[in-house]
């Protein structure tokens, strides 16, 4: 399950919850007033997979790409 960052607006505090796609319109409680008064804040959620995971084609799901050719001068 997806994690992200929410933001309470009454006692200003950022927190990491666990929320489902389907929940992600409702509301979340903030763990420290316990207000309902809260709102997620931009970014990226943060998926995690089981390390080693493989496909039916053997290829890691893990696996990034790379972004240069070997012996690129950037790099």
């Amino acid at each position: 399950m997806p994690r992200y960052d929410f933001e309470c607006s009454d006692c200003d505090v950022v927190f990491e919850e666990k929320v489902s796609l389907a929940e992600l319109d409702k509301a979340v409680e903030c763990p420290l007033c316990q207000s309902m008064n809260t709102k997620k804040t931009i970014g990226i959620p943060m998926i995690f997979k089981k390390k080693n995971s493989q496909s039916s084609n053997g290829i890691s799901q893990n696996a990034t790409p790379r972004r240069h050719r070997s012996g690129c001068p950037c790099c």
